[in-house]
């Protein structure tokens, strides 16, 4: 296996946990808290202000079948 398909195994990985949080409606906070601690503690990547918030929220958002007004008015 290599690097590319370890990576794309580790994080469909992850899939499923934030699936969840987004069927319980966890809120945007909760599931922007989530995806950074995938991002920092597991993958070890930076976390940049704000961004998993928006992608939390484009998850809701996708879910609710809204794609279109994600960050738009």
């Amino acid at each position: 296996m290599d690097n590319a398909e370890c990576a794309r195994d580790e994080y469909r990985s992850y899939v499923p946990d934030v699936m969840q949080l987004v069927s319980e409606n966890a809120g945007a906070e909760r599931i922007a808290k989530y995806l950074e601690w995938v991002a920092a503690e597991q993958i070890g990547l930076p976390t940049a202000d704000g961004f998993a918030l928006g992608i939390a929220e484009k998850l809701i958002a996708a879910s609710q079948g809204n794609r279109c007004r994600v960050g738009k008015p």
